[in-house]
């Protein structure tokens, strides 16, 4: 990372500002490490400046150099785009396309399954055989290390389906009607036209029956 302040103004500003203070560096090289540690923390000459006068008396050590400066570095460091800011210079949002961002996603997976040879490759075989073979097809057209360069398919119309998606959808009146059948079913129903009662049985018993409260 390149410094943000030159090693000449470090020097100048440590002699402007703490020259005179206890322990302040009789030697060219002392006075050199001071500045070299605030020309690393230092991100503009005015955050240098603040640095320095922050100090008292007290030559600082390179600990306390590093302390204030981080202490004081949100004060100066360059203020992050607005938003109109950005829009101004990168125009409006784009809107995020997740099927289509997901679609590439599955078509990266298919795409490197085949080419390492992953164990995946086989149950993707099983499952989507149609989007293995399209994109089989594209290594053969466009040849691997080209489609390895890219984030998503360079043809549209890749055949993939969420297995998933079968089981989310709730089936019809229809679909269910449908269903057969079975002799279980049968049973069960008879089962509990046995168990239930008539309206005359439930009267009977509701005639006879003694309420210890009336």
């Amino acid at each position: 990372m390149s410094a943000k302040v030159q090693i000449e103004i470090c020097l100048s500003f440590l002699e402007r500002y703490l020259d005179g203070f206890r322990g302040y560096p009789p030697t060219d090289g002392g006075r050199k490490r001071f500045a070299e540690a605030l020309q690393l923390n230092a991100v503009s000459v005015e955050h240098l400046e603040a640095i320095l006068k922050t100090f008292d008396e007290e030559f600082p050590t390179v600990r306390q150099i590093h302390d204030v400066a981080m202490n004081l570095r949100p004060r100066f460091e360059p203020k992050a785009d607005t938003f109109d800011a950005l829009r101004a210079k990168y125009g409006n949002p784009q809107p995020f396309d997740v099927p289509n961002d997901e679609l590439a996603c599955h078509w990266r997976a298919f795409r490197d399954a085949i080419y390492y040879g992953w164990e995946s490759r086989k149950k993707d075989e099983e499952i989507h055989p149609d989007s293995v073979a399209f994109i089989r097809a594209q290594i053969e057209k466009y040849g691997i290390a080209h489609l390895r360069t890219l984030d998503a398919s360079p043809e549209p119309g890749m055949p993939y389906t969420n297995p998933l998606d079968k089981l989310r959808q709730p089936k019809s009146f229809h679909q269910v009607a449908a269903l057969p059948i079975t002799q279980a079913d049968i049973e069960r129903v008879e089962r509990a036209q046995i168990a239930r009662k008539t309206t005359e049985q439930v009267d009977a018993d509701l005639d006879s029956w003694s309420d210890p409260d009336r």
